[in-house]
């Protein structure tokens, strides 16, 4: 009677068969290994980040604009508006409500965020400059862990932002400097692809062209008239701001014309007219 307890030694062939068959199931074993733990990073990488944690990249939930309003000893309350950008820039508005004659202030510079906090860098007075960030950004408070308690922005659902044309952009900075007079302005007409303004001194005119974020405006011209000297250099300067853009970021209600580089040229600001 034949011992079937003792397998029969597998021929050449068979043996160099098992042999692959072995290699190729090691191979699977890792692969699916690796796919597993890249889930499981991905997964740790959305999970909410905890105190002690290091930097985390902004998700894109927690971008847009904030609002809300704090107590005041002096007046009915402090209006806040903070908007955040992909760029690691914000802009923060502060306006208090009357009664007073209290000037409205605007603070703006760049942002991080760490262990669910989010701190504003610059020169941004206490306590705004740091705020305690709720679950996927949908608040920001300086109260306890639910932001209940204390100063508390809501994020609002629509981001407030102003688009590039059929807007009064008023001059308010030219080579890091506040101009001469308050009526220098760019107006970008979207139907016609012209661009309209003054510049303190002329009447300006010209062309633009817009693709996502890179601008150019030329060719420009003006009117001519008798100014003031110094009107008529800051006028120079605008122009010559005005050839060298190159691209352009809003954020809020600000409009920054940058150069090569991304050197700010100059910045406006939004005027509703109506």
């Amino acid at each position: 009677m034949k011992d079937v307890s003792v397998l029969p030694r597998p021929t050449a062939p068979g043996a160099a068969f098992l042999m692959v068959m072995a290699v190729v199931l090691s191979m699977a074993l890792l692969v699916s290994g690796g796919a597993s733990a890249a889930m499981d990073k991905q997964d740790n990488e959305m999970a909410e980040p905890l105190e002690g944690q290091a930097a985390l990249a902004l998700p894109a939930t927690y971008l847009g604009t904030y609002l809300g309003e704090l107590p005041c000893d002096d007046c009915r309350g402090i209006r806040l508006e903070l908007s955040l950008d992909g760029a690691g820039r914000f802009l923060l508005k502060e306006r208090h409500l009357g009664p007073g004659e209290q000037p409205d202030r605007r603070y703006r510079g760049d942002y991080e965020i760490q262990a669910s906090r989010l701190a504003l860098m610059g020169a941004v007075p206490q306590p705004f400059d740091e705020w305690r960030m709720g679950a996927n950004g949908g608040w920001l408070g300086q109260g306890d862990q639910t932001g209940e308690q204390g100063a508390r922005l809501e994020r609002l659902e629509t981001v407030l932002s102003e688009p590039l044309e059929g807007r009064y952009w008023k001059l308010v900075e030219l080579a890091g400097k506040s101009p001469l007079t308050g009526e220098a302005h760019l107006i970008l007409q979207e139907k016609e692809g012209r661009v309209a303004g003054f510049t303190g001194c002329h009447r300006l005119m010209g062309r633009y062209q817009v693709e996502a974020d890179a601008l150019a405006l030329s060719p420009l011209g003006t009117t001519k008239m008798a100014c003031a000297q110094q009107t008529m250099i800051q006028e120079q300067k605008l122009l010559e701001a005005l050839q060298a853009t190159r691209r352009y970021r809003i954020l809020g209600d600000e409009l920054f014309l940058l150069g090569d580089q991304g050197v700010t040229l100059a910045r406006f600001e939004v005027v509703h007219l109506t």
